[in-house]
């Protein structure tokens, strides 16, 4: 028997002794039970499926935008973004239209790169604002399917669509600032985006019983058509993994009866009108010389080859489920990526409690989404692109449904237990991870502002400065030099992009306009940099002793001044 305790308590100016009993304690703590369920129970009668949708879409927003923001105070810009910009401006200026081999995947970009370019100068800002806008798609596409299969799955069901919005919410945007497989900076997410929503398209015209009209559903068909075509014109290695995944999963839902035969076969015209477009677009652009696409065609991987391409595939994923530790206090570094960790080990568990239960799954759904995890995989990795680590991004399809499998074994194991608790366990966990991340890029974007970070760019910006300084306009540099600085100087300092080996220096005509890597002037430098093969001793070799060297302070490489042409 527990023996009552005792509280003074001071009345008066005088104490006074009072018996609390187990069984007052007991009826404190069912009070305030009672109290939090009123109050869970008042916001789950306000928050329908609706408005939890929306709520969903704010926070994923307001997560995305920090999140670059955060990358954008942090790092520097020397990726393809920058690349593509710069040969967009290249062009304006009244170069030729000669787009270099690996110029690939900039078509859909374009309009973004001319809208932002007219209304801010080239700068961090512009970048980022760019960045934003190419992965409008990605957050669509993501939320769309998800939408979509979650209804399907569990109807109005209120915390299957919060558990989707947090998942969503956790693995896709509230991330420590990084350049992530599925979501950063990398201006290749629009692309993403835009499969993902041809997926939901396609999905939606499989498995929904539409209540929409015969011409809105042909809008949709078009739209989807004319998206995949554009898809294919832009990088044609989707042809390798996204049509395929995409016709094997309408062949296989029609199979087993999850569509019908008119449905199923409207989707593979769809598709295979949508790819044929896009490769007659892209020979018709390559026959005028116009070289937009020029992408490496990947080949069936050798036995030899299996091993790196699991790899390459495991650690994407791996990078996918962690935040970015790269210069930050261990406190602040270690908990979001090892939150999201634990996260995505509950997340592949509940995945397989939800794959186990595929024979008792009337409507097909789980079926549906384990093929596709399956064969988007297994062709990744066949085709030889999970073997290149950015290439994973072709198995978008197979990481979302995982995403979605994982909802699904949400609901199930709400259903099976204690759903009120629980449920408040898993928002409460969710948010967490969610929130942590978010903090740290909100502080990020604040310092920035605030000028309380190190310039990112200082390296571009020094080397604009010795040139300008100096009278120059035109200098040699490596590809991680070149652009950048031809970019952030508005085009003031140009540099073309050279190739340093043992055996010398050459052009290297990747990325860039192709005039852009043939430059030439009266007067020239050279920005060495070792640490890409660029040293000293190698500048010395190809072109003698300079006029002047110039010491950088942020590094410890060298602009090397010439009076005279080096091409």
């Amino acid at each position: 028997m527990t023996p009552p305790t005792i509280e003074s308590e001071v009345e008066g100016g005088a104490p006074e002794a009072t018996v609390v009993t187990p069984a007052a304690r007991s009826s404190r703590r069912r009070t305030a039970i009672a109290s939090a369920d009123a109050m869970w129970h008042k916001a789950d009668s306000y928050f329908d499926t609706t408005r939890i949708w929306w709520a969903g879409w704010i926070l994923v927003s307001i997560s995305f935008i920090f999140a670059t923001c955060g990358y954008a105070a942090r790092f520097s810009f020397s990726s393809d973004d920058v690349a593509l910009q710069n040969i967009l401006q290249a062009i304006q200026s009244g170069q030729p239209f000669r787009p270099s081999t690996g110029s690939a995947t900039w078509v859909l970009k374009v309009p973004v790169y001319l809208v932002v370019g007219a209304l801010v100068p080239n700068g961090t800002l512009a970048i980022t604002i760019c960045i934003l806008l190419l992965n409008v798609p990605l957050v669509a596409g993501v939320l769309f399917v998800a939408r979509r299969l979650v209804l399907e799955y569990a109807g109005n069901d209120r915390r299957a669509m919060v558990g989707a919005m947090v998942v969503m919410w956790c693995f896709f945007a509230a991330r420590p600032a990084q350049n992530s497989v599925l979501m950063g900076t990398n201006a290749r997410n629009g692309e993403i985006g835009l499969a993902l929503i041809i997926g939901y398209l396609i999905i939606g015209a499989l498995r929904q019983r539409s209540t929409r009209s015969r011409l809105q559903s042909s809008l949709r068909l078009v739209a989807c058509t004319a998206m995949l075509a554009l898809l294919v014109l832009d990088d044609n290695l989707w042809l390798d993994v996204l049509v395929p995944t995409l016709l094997l999963l309408v062949l296989i839902t029609w199979l087993r009866s999850g569509c019908t035969g008119r449905a199923a076969l409207t989707v593979l015209c769809v598709v295979v009108v949508g790819s044929a477009g896009g490769v007659c677009l892209l020979s018709a652009a390559q026959s005028f010389g116009l070289m937009i696409s020029q992408n490496f065609n990947s080949t069936l991987i050798t036995p030899a080859g299996i091993m790196p391409g699991l790899g390459g595939a495991f650690g994407a994923i791996i990078r996918n489920f962690n935040g970015d530790v790269w210069g930050r206090p261990v406190s602040a570094a270690l908990l979001p990526p090892a939150a999201q960790f634990v996260c995505a080990v509950i997340c592949l568990m509940l995945g397989l409690l939800a794959a186990s239960r595929i024979r008792t799954d009337s409507s097909g759904l789980r079926t549906f989404l384990v093929l596709g995890i399956v064969i988007d995989l297994a062709l990744d990795i066949a085709t030889g692109n999970a073997a290149v680590d950015e290439n994973f991004r072709y198995a978008v399809i197979a990481a979302v449904f995982l995403l979605l499998l994982a909802v699904i074994g949400i609901g199930d194991f709400l259903a099976s237990g204690p759903r009120l608790r629980i449920t408040r366990l898993a928002v409460l966990v969710g948010v967490l991870c969610a929130i942590l991340p978010l903090v740290l890029n909100i502080r990020l974007t604040t310092d920035s502002i605030a000028g309380r970070l190190p310039d990112p760019q200082v390296r571009t910006h020094e080397i604009i400065s010795i040139a300008e300084k100096r009278g120059l306009s035109v200098g040699l540099g490596q590809y991680w030099d070149a652009s950048v600085t031809s970019y952030f100087s508005g085009r003031r300092v140009r540099v073309s992009p050279v190739l340093c080996s043992s055996g010398g220096i050459g052009h290297f005509p990747f990325l860039v306009n192709t005039p852009e890597a043939y430059l030439s002037a009266p007067r020239m430098f050279v920005v060495t940099n070792a640490a890409f093969g660029c040293s000293p001793d190698i500048v010395l070799k190809a072109y003698g002793r300079p006029l002047q060297k110039v010491q950088m302070t942020s590094s410890s490489d060298q602009v090397w001044i010439y009076d005279r042409p080096l091409f």
